[in-house]
């Protein structure tokens, strides 16, 4: 078994004999993993999820991606180079193959600064509201709509205001990419009218199991909404602080 990133058996000792169907024999034994070892995996997975790559900031990724990719072509470039010696011209296509490696995955300032391009994340809504029109009920695209418009009108505009790598970067990438879509895509897939007869749904419509879940991300982008209202407001309190500050200062002198 590999487990944490290390070859371990299992935990009770307990082994499975591996047999060559050619010949009948025996020719390894390996770990025959029981609750315990699943248990372990899964824990290791777990921790490894909590940090590491999934850990880093969208921007940081970017940036890593871009030095691999350099890296990996200034490997071939060596290879090369001592494959078909060149003398300083051999330093030259090392150089180069990096170079290359490096502008093959380009970044704008945007991807740098918030992990996504703010431009794709507008296409990403207008796509799907275009996508689903017709489609869905009137109350849907209606609830799409005041999503989209709440990120373009409200949030984009002030995206300097949230701090790089944090949550609410996060949310409003993976809501336009990925929660309303999910949704969306998960109600389609319903018959007309259909209602739940799961244990605990209260025999709920599909529709308006979707009208909750867009309702909830609705709720999520107006309070990122306000948050970056609340920045701006801070911001011009200061500002009136500082007025009030030096103008009395002034008059008091006067």
């Amino acid at each position: 078994m590999f487990i944490n990133g290390e070859r371990a058996w299992a935990r009770s000792g307990a082994t499975l004999e591996a047999i060559d169907p050619a010949t009948a024999e025996v020719f390894a034994h390996v770990a025959l993993g029981e609750t315990a070892d699943v248990d372990a995996a899964i824990a290791a997975a777990k921790a490894a999820l909590a940090g590491g790559w999934a850990g880093l900031a969208p921007v940081r990724r970017v940036r890593i991606l871009n030095r691999l990719a350099g890296a990996s072509l200034a490997v071939v470039g060596a290879g090369l180079a001592l494959a078909d010696p060149v003398g300083p011209a051999g330093i030259l296509l090392v150089v180069g193959f990096y170079a290359v490696g490096a502008l093959a995955f380009p970044t704008n300032p945007a991807v740098r600064r918030y992990g996504w391009d703010p431009k794709d994340i507008l296409k990403a809504l207008t796509g799907e509201i275009s996508a689903v029109s017709g489609r869905v009920p009137p109350a849907v695209i209606e609830r799409i709509q005041r999503i989209e418009l709440t990120i373009r009108s409200e949030i984009l505009p002030g995206i300097d205001r949230l701090p790089p790598g944090s949550l609410e970067l996060y949310l409003i990438e993976r809501t336009a990419r990925d929660y309303l879509p999910a949704a969306v895509d998960a109600y389609l897939r319903l018959p007309d009218g259909y209602v739940s007869v799961q244990p605990g749904s209260r025999g709920r419509p599909a529709l308006q199991v979707l009208a909750e879940e867009l309702d909830l991300l609705e709720a999520e982008m107006g309070r990122i909404a306000e948050l970056v209202h609340r920045t701006d407001m801070d911001r011009l309190l200061a500002h009136r602080r500082f007025l009030v500050d030096r103008f009395d200062r002034e008059n008091a002198s006067g």
